[in-house]
């Protein structure tokens, strides 16, 4: 939500008329808090997750303006009563902290909202919004699954979707927070009733692998994206580490690919996101070994990820590769995926080598050689760049004592001296 939509339903809420859906617990507040001691004993949680251990829950409520409202009554805590003070400062010199006329320029709804109910709470929140409060990004929900502090937020739940988020921006640090709207639980509607944690029997039959009662459930008029706008779609649907089903489907076989097929062909959305914002081409992009034919498929039928920027490759070719050796193996495949999809070939080679020299430790010479290897076998070529090959960047350096650079010294110069 934007900040026009979040001020209209706020006063719809203070006329008496509310807004989006209702329900016990269906809107949460989160925090990111360095001093927050994550146990994930809460039953609303799933188990302990390391990613979690920032992120505090403000607290649930019923209803989306609620929510809004407790994030600014929060933000006002933790002012102890100074939130008069703390905005004049911030406002500068000139600026009283009532006289909201010369906080907006013009902003009538948000005038009239804060002229109605001028708590302190009510305040921060519009502060917050106005973008006051200190140099935050506004979020939406694509961009909260990969922001550093909320990115993982949306797992606190077994079904969440950013309704609104800030997050600190450079040189501010370690402050973040959202509101999130929680999935439906416990309503019974033959194929599509959903348990206490949010599923149906068609995810609990595509956890299991069960293609038969999957199709069962489809041509009963089972939804296929049912709980899919809360990064729950069934395509997700697995059985996770203490055997309850989830949305955490990791990786895409051949055994599970038949499952997503068969929930594409009625009517799946292909490009549905889980709750991290992965969607079925970052999936396969993660199987080992590298499914090609599958990804292919979901290109073909208009499938895409939405997880690499424009320079993601680059990116990639400069920075560490992972030590790891499950890890570099989908680094692999992720660089096959980008160059398949059109990446720009100019200069990858280049980039291999010509700003670290890795120990063999770090990058031993059978991964140098992989890494190679794929940028040659997608047609990535040794270009002449201020005078100098990826060869020549590769020898300096073995010169510099890194001998297992040879290998690759000596593939870049055959594949030079074979190309037409």
């Amino acid at each position: 939500m934007d900040q026009t939509e979040i001020v209209r339903m706020l006063a719809d809420a203070d006329a008496g008329r509310v807004t989006g859906p209702v329900g016990p617990n269906r809107y949460a507040v989160v925090a990111y808090d360095l001093d927050a001691e994550y146990d994930g004993e809460d039953e609303d949680f799933l188990d302990y997750d390391e990613d979690l251990e920032c992120l505090s829950v403000w607290g649930l409520r019923p209803t989306a303006a609620e929510a809004f409202d407790l994030l600014g009554d929060k933000l006002a805590d933790r002012l102890d009563g100074a939130v008069d003070e703390y905005i004049e400062h911030a406002l500068g010199p000139g600026v009283e902290v009532d006289d909201f006329d010369a906080w907006f320029e013009g902003d009538a709804d948000t005038l009239a909202l804060l002229k109605a109910k001028p708590t302190p709470g009510r305040k921060m929140l519009v502060f917050l919004l106005q973008g006051y409060h200190a140099p935050m990004d506004h979020l939406d929900e694509k961009d909260q699954p990969y922001d550093a502090y909320l990115g993982p937020a949306a797992k606190l739940f077994h079904g969440a979707r950013a309704l609104y988020g800030a997050s600190a921006a450079p040189p501010y640090h370690d402050e973040a927070m959202a509101v999130f709207e929680l999935q439906p639980t416990d309503r019974e509607d033959g194929p599509n009733s959903l348990d206490d944690r949010g599923m149906s029997p068609l995810h609990h039959a595509v956890a299991r692998g069960d293609l038969a009662e999957v199709t069962a459930l489809l041509e009963e008029g089972a939804d296929p994206n049912l709980q899919a706008e809360y990064g729950n779609s069934p395509l997700f649907a697995a059985v996770d580490v203490n055997g309850q089903v989830s949305s955490v489907l990791e990786t895409i076989d051949g055994d599970r690919w038949a499952l997503i097929r068969t929930l594409l062909d009625h009517g799946a959305q292909i490009n549905a996101r889980n709750r991290v914002g992965r969607t079925l081409v970052d999936l396969a992009v993660a199987t080992l070994p590298y499914p090609a034919e599958i990804i292919g498929e979901l290109r073909t039928a208009g499938g895409r990820s939405f997880r690499y920027g424009p320079d993601a490759l680059e990116k990639m070719l400069e920075r560490s590769l992972p030590r790891e050796e499950k890890a570099f193996q989908v680094r692999l495949g992720e660089i096959r995926y980008l160059l398949e999809s059109g990446a720009d070939r100019h200069g990858l080679l280049h980039r291999v080598f010509r700003r670290t020299g890795y120990s063999d430790g770090e990058l031993p010479e059978h991964r140098l050689v992989a890494l190679v290897e794929l940028l040659l076998a997608q047609s990535v070529r040794d270009e002449v760049i201020d005078g100098t090959t990826a060869a020549d960047l590769a020898r300096r350096w073995v010169d510099h004592g890194l001998d297992h650079y040879r290998a690759a010294v000596d593939l870049l110069e055959r594949h030079s001296a074979q190309a037409p």
